[in-house]
């Protein structure tokens, strides 16, 4: 009959192995998810790919798959730990989370391959993950509305995982005025509202401003945070960006949403991405062990009005000066003398879009030559305003002596506050000129004529 117990031997060999071999499965995993697998052909998707386990410090990056149908828009990446007690006895691991921005190239039916990475010789897979991409952004679902629990004004949620927030987390857009004219400075304010904790934040996507000239006043290089109570609820708030806009075309504009994304501790019960680690065993430490999990904050579209400027009243030389502006002028010589060259000084100071406005007007210098001029701009900003200054040089010779003249320098401009236009100029400086070395002379810096001598009769042609 032989021995009975061989087989029996082999099968709890066999038996011991699997439990083996399932005990070192658990030890490490990896896989890929996505938060959105519908979006529009604009939007942006969040690809996680999530390694967990024990001693992963030295496990390298993983792989990504070839993205011909997708832009990489940018990456970050988390780490958390995890502990359990099972039976009595504490287990521990990590979680380490990398984190892509991908926006879609085409329409239709898109595929993310297989992510790969390597550990302890063996190497790991993920499972491929289509993506519908359509010309428009989808409808959003019913289960998480477009503003959820009473959200302020100024925040869209843009995918679920955001409407878990509510009005504990949003982005909202401050505008100086929505009725500007031609040229006038309006200023757009990102400012950003939380209750929670935040990490990672990093600048998603930047509005077009067509129909604007744009200047940026500030970038938040590190969060700054102040305070500020609105709706009854006590805010951490901090100023993103703020962008000086100057309108070139009336009519109606709409500016586009501006988004950011970020990072925020959310509880494993809460968490979409965490529900498969979910276990009875953990409940007593979700309030002290959570994990982050990313979202897009976006604000509501703006629309302003643009006014053109007024026709009555315009002056035949304005040059598209909007604002409030002084104009002076000095020389950099008292003392002149014929032929002998010296600095006029003109200078545009004020408030608005001194980039983008025209030189001011000269007067006739019928009594000086003049040379060679030059401009510099000493422009920044002040409360969110654009102020400074601009200084114009020009090099006059005087062409003949006696009492001589310069006559004022002109500059108009409209002033939105009291809606009409004005001219200034500068004073007229009066000088005496003495005769330079051997006289007067009516002709400066002449360049001697030759005279013109008769070469050929015929036509010369060219040859090849």
């Amino acid at each position: 009959m032989g021995n009975p117990t061989f087989p029996i031997w082999i099968l709890l060999t066999v038996s011991l192995l699997c439990v083996r071999t399932q005990t070192i499965a658990q030890e490490f995993t990896f896989d890929a998810s996505v938060d959105e697998t519908q979006i529009g052909l604009n939007q942006d998707l969040t690809l996680q790919l999530t390694v967990s386990g024990k001693d992963i410090d030295s496990v390298p990056e993983p792989n990504l798959p070839e993205l011909p149908d997708f832009l990489i828009m940018g990456r970050t990446s988390s780490t958390s730990s995890n502990i359990s007690i099972i039976n009595g006895k504490i287990t521990s691991s990590r979680t380490i989370q990398y984190l892509h921005r991908l926006r879609p190239r085409n329409t239709g039916r898109l595929t993310i391959g297989a992510a790969t990475i390597n550990h302890n010789g063996n190497t790991y897979r993920t499972r491929p993950i289509t993506i519908n991409v359509s010309d428009s952004a989808p409808a959003p679902s019913a289960n998480f509305p477009m503003n959820p629990r009473g959200l302020p004004p100024g925040s869209v949620p843009s995918t679920p995982d955001e409407a878990i927030m509510g009005d504990d987390l949003f982005l909202r857009s401050h505008v100086s005025k929505r009725q500007a004219y031609i040229g006038e400075q309006v200023t757009i304010t990102y400012k950003l509202y939380t209750r929670v904790g935040l990490s990672n934040v990093q600048y998603d996507q930047l509005p077009s401003y067509a129909g604007f000239l744009a200047e940026d006043l500030f970038t938040a290089q590190r969060l700054e945070y102040d305070q500020e109570i609105l709706n009854g609820k006590r805010y951490n708030t901090v100023v993103i960006k703020r962008v000086s806009l100057f309108p070139s075309i009336a009519g109606e504009h709409e500016i586009d949403p501006y988004s950011v994304f970020c990072h925020v501790p959310v509880n494993r019960r809460r968490s979409r991405l965490d529900s498969f680690f979910d276990d009875p065993f953990s409940d007593s430490f979700d309030s002290f062990f959570s994990r982050s999990q990313p979202i897009t904050l976006r604000t509501q579209p703006v629309s302003i009005e643009v006014t053109p400027l007024p026709a009555e009243g315009r002056p035949k030389q304005f040059s598209g000066g909007v604002g409030q502006f002084t104009l002076k002028d000095s020389i950099d010589e008292s003392n002149a003398t014929v032929n002998q060259p010296f600095t006029l000084t003109v200078k545009l100071s004020g408030e608005g879009n001194l980039k983008t406005a025209n030189d001011p007007v000269l007067p006739d210098f019928r009594d000086f030559k003049q040379y060679a001029s030059s401009s510099n701009d000493n422009i920044g900003y002040e409360n969110g305003r654009i102020s400074g200054d601009k200084t114009y040089s020009y090099v006059l010779v005087p062409l003949q002596a006696g009492a001589l003249e310069i006559a004022p320098v002109t500059f108009s401009y409209f002033d939105p506050k009291d809606e009409t236009y004005h001219t200034i100029a500068t004073e007229p400086i009066a000088l005496q000129v003495a005769p330079g070395e051997g006289g007067e002379s009516s002709v400066v810096y002449t360049v001697p004529k030759e005279e013109v001598r008769q070469l050929r009769k015929d036509i010369q042609y060219i040859k090849a």
